[in-house]
């Protein structure tokens, strides 16, 4: 879905559902794509981003040799995980920014706080963003170096922008799309889009 605003301006890409047992970031992208346009710039979204592991509630794809598709980034053409991840990878192309929303399970490092994973071009946004975040309430971790293979860990390294939304697992499932609308809102308030 593009919501283009029709006047020049930041263009920004959210990604939901590469995980399909991370439910949360697919639900909040299909949120923000049938919401208001940006004041300027083109918001694209991307809610179904690995549709055969949300049907499933996996991780991967239901199929032999499914591959994690945020480790396959930024794809090719041998099997489906790699060509997935190119069509999604092509997408990223006009973005200034990728928003990429996902759940930490009980293995991370900030279990109890939503956590932004940054590419290294990102951090001075993402300094400025966890500021207005926590100006509305929100309490977010910050850390870098997003795994080779995942999107924004491939965008981090080609010098492009690009967060990682992570949001607890615990969480009750409507407060997780909270998290992940109120960074992606606040992000796009940031750029002059709200």
């Amino acid at each position: 879905m593009v919501l283009d605003s029709g006047a020049p301006g930041p263009r920004v890409l959210v990604v939901g559902g590469i995980h399909g047992n991370e439910p949360s970031g697919m639900l909040a992208a299909a949120a923000l794509a049938g919401g208001r346009r940006p004041l300027r710039g083109r918001l694209t979204v991307l809610a179904e981003a690995n549709p055969e592991a949300l049907r499933a509630g996996e991780r991967t794809a239901p199929r032999p040799g499914a591959k994690d598709l945020n480790r396959v980034f930024p794809g090719g053409e041998e099997g489906p995980d790699a060509r997935r991840a190119a069509e999604i990878f092509a997408l990223t192309r006009d973005a200034d920014l990728v928003l990429d929303l996902h759940e930490e399970g009980a293995l991370w490092p900030e279990p109890d706080l939503a956590t932004l994973v940054v590419s290294p071009p990102a951090s001075a946004f993402a300094m400025d963003l966890l500021e207005a975040l926590e100006q509305r309430g929100g309490k977010f971790a910050f850390t870098g170096g997003a795994p080779a293979g995942s999107l924004a860990g491939e965008l981090g390294r080609l010098g492009r922008q690009a967060l990682v939304v992570e949001v607890p697992a615990r969480l009750p499932r409507g407060e997780r799309i909270r998290l992940h609308l109120l960074v992606v809102e606040t992000a796009l308030g940031q750029l002059g889009m709200r």
